[in-house]
């Protein structure tokens, strides 16, 4: 028996995909189902766009060598989210347009670092000195992500078992970027 679940928003419906998988986010703030859906997405978005990426699908190496090709383009903002994103993708950044995470207007928004599910997921990131990191920038008023490319590369590693990490990474180098690019421009209105 399997379990379709969906998200339905002016006509407009999105059939979630990655269901039987581990359920990562429980930080509140946001419809958490969409955000792991959104995570899933993202990853398998990530890996797929991976030349050369021989890894067993869904195994943790082809999705811990989709991030290390992804991560230094993707913080720069320079990755090709047209060719990347999958309709699935496009869709769930269109909804994910509607929550309350993000700061600033088209075609500069950003994740919003006060909102009580980023600073949740900041909160719960296991690598202490990232968390300092997002801290010190926060405090400076200087959230910007290209800031942090080095901190990212050189925990690119973690991002498969830190999952509030990997929640970061997808919504800050991803989702931003295709909402600030209107990627999904396949979606209709």
């Amino acid at each position: 028996m399997s379990v379709v679940l969906g998200l339905t928003s002016c006509g407009n419906s999105i059939e979630y995909k990655y269901t039987n998988r581990q359920h990562v986010v429980t930080c509140e703030g946001m419809d958490q189902d969409l955000m792991n859906e959104a995570l899933y997405s993202f990853e398998d978005n990530i890996a797929k766009a991976t030349p050369s990426n021989n890894y067993g699908v869904g195994s943790p190496l082809y999705y811990a060598f989709g991030y290390a090709s992804y991560i230094y383009r993707g913080v720069m903002g320079e990755s090709d989210y047209q060719k990347i994103a999958s309709e699935h993708t496009q869709a769930l950044a269109k909804a994910l347009t509607k929550e309350p995470i993000w700061t600033g207007t088209k075609p500069n928004i950003k994740l919003d670092y006060n909102s009580p599910f980023v600073k949740c997921l900041v909160e719960n990131v296991e690598q202490e000195d990232l968390k300092r990191t997002f801290d010190n920038l926060k405090s400076a008023n200087s959230m910007d992500i290209k800031l942090m490319i080095n901190v990212f590369m050189k925990h690119v590693e973690q991002t498969g078992t830190d999952r509030e990490l990997a929640v970061i990474v997808a919504l800050d180098t991803y989702y931003r970027h295709l909402i600030n690019q209107k990627v999904y421009n396949r979606i209709d209105e």
